[in-house]
């Protein structure tokens, strides 16, 4: 008799396949190494053999664990298959959704959006949970499946059919108005060592490290200062208190401040790579009323946020002290 624990350890055997090791695996599943052993070990006694070796960096698969993985990708994705058809309502979209995306880019991009949606659609039950992840996609936060992830791609047009490019992600340097009054403003990296630079402690690492003509260490290393906060909450606050620069927000963000004049672009001081947001849908649940209710939702609104960003970042001339 297949146990509900079984069910998320099979799962869990599958993201440890997909990331090559256990410890790279449990970070993606955002749980202790040691409770993903400890779930394998239990597998190993249920199903009564091993299905992998594995040495510091790297896990091997048995012959009994090639011929489980096959069965064990079945059993996930009917499984998932299952969840989305009970509650499935032909009349009317009804039933969980679950979404990934980063913390930062709901709070500032989805919340009001996220509003709309409940009072849109009062019987789909919308999950969010904070996913920071670039490709490629896995649709898991520890043993959930993801119906949709808003996440980040490199390119203008998508690579697979599973993707949705919604427009680009413009970044900057930026400073309150606060902060300018009193510190004045930078005309370049050279005129920077008495100033502080403001940054997420744990921000989605960019996949270029050159921005412009400099690295991250050559553009860190002329500033006098640097605080690093660990959400993007407190430093979204310390930035509008004026306590810093900001090494690089996105214009999307922080658009009302930016055409009140509340916050100042710094865009001659160095440029990033371009990048992207995507929506990557599960192919196994989207085509279920509810998720392609919600993706559809997400896509217009979306859309519409992000070409009135770039409507703020392409006429910032004729908005006071943009540098």
């Amino acid at each position: 008799m297949l146990r509900h624990n079984d069910l998320n350890a099979w799962s869990m055997f599958l993201v440890i396949l997909e990331c090559g090791s256990l410890s790279s695996a449990a970070k993606k599943l955002n749980i202790a190494p040691s409770a993903l052993s400890r779930t394998m070990a239990e597998l190993k006694n249920s199903v009564g053999a091993r299905l992998f070796n594995r040495n510091r960096n790297q896990v091997f698969l048995t012959s009994k664990g090639q011929q489980a993985r096959k069965y064990a990708e079945n059993l996930v994705r009917t499984h998932a298959r299952l969840l989305g058809l009970i509650g499935e309502d032909c009349t009317k979209p009804s039933g969980v959704v679950r979404l990934g995306i980063p913390e930062g880019c709901f709070n500032h991009l989805l919340l009001d959006g996220f509003i709309n949606l409940k009072e849109s659609f009062r019987n789909i039950q919308l999950e969010v949970y904070d996913h920071k992840e670039l490709p490629p996609v896995v649709f898991r936060n520890q043993d959930r499946v993801l119906d949709i992830i808003i996440g980040y791609g490199y390119t203008p047009k998508p690579t697979n059919e599973n993707e949705i490019v919604l427009g680009e992600c413009l970044y900057s340097p930026m400073v309150s108005i606060d902060y300018v009054r009193s510190h004045g403003v930078p005309t370049s990296l050279e005129t920077c060592e008495k100033h502080t630079l403001l940054m997420l402690e744990k921000r989605i690492i960019q996949r270029d490290a050159f921005y412009g003509d400099a690295t991250e260490k050559k553009i860190f290393s002329h500033f006098g200062r640097i605080i690093s906060y660990p959400t993007s909450s407190i430093f979204s606050f310390s930035l509008m208190a004026g306590n810093g620069i900001a090494y690089g927000s996105q214009v999307l963000y922080y658009q009302k401040e930016i055409a009140a004049g509340k916050l100042i672009l710094l865009r001659r001081l160095w440029k990033f790579p371009r990048r992207y947001f995507y929506l990557y849908p599960n192919p196994q649940s989207c085509n279920l009323v509810r998720v392609k209710t919600v993706i559809e939702f997400l896509i217009s609104y979306l859309q519409m946020r992000l070409s009135v960003a770039k409507n703020v970042y392409e006429n910032i001339e004729t908005i006071p002290y943009a540098f």
